[in-house]
């Protein structure tokens, strides 16, 4: 999943395909989706970096948390990859919705 993940902070949606993958991992066990994606890596650091700046805004420490302030100054694979799938999702409809709902869900929090 690191290719894949690594694929899309570089490429972007549009050069991500499973046959690019493919050719990069070689044999896999089984099926990415971008789903996978979501679901496993990108969310759970959404939900980090907006529980981390959670406790810095209110006031609870006077530091920005590390993985908000990675996020933010120096952006990784992981944040490269979460901004491009948030700004092409108005042009997949399916997956815009369930990223707008889980997004809003994580922000109500």
């Amino acid at each position: 999943m690191s290719t894949s993940l690594e694929m899309l902070a570089v490429d972007g949606v549009d050069g991500l395909s499973m046959q690019k993958i493919s050719s990069a991992t070689g044999p896999c066990n089984g099926p990415l989706s971008g789903r996978d994606l979501w679901g496993l890596t990108l969310r759970p650091y959404l939900e980090l970096v907006l529980d981390e700046l959670g406790t810095y805004y209110p006031g609870e420490t006077t530091e920005l948390p590390l993985t908000a302030l990675s996020a933010l100054s120096e952006p990784g694979r992981e944040a490269k990859a979460l901004i491009e799938v948030l700004a092409v999702t108005r042009r997949f409809p399916f997956a815009g919705e369930t990223i707008r709902q889980e997004l809003a869900a994580a922000l109500e929090r």
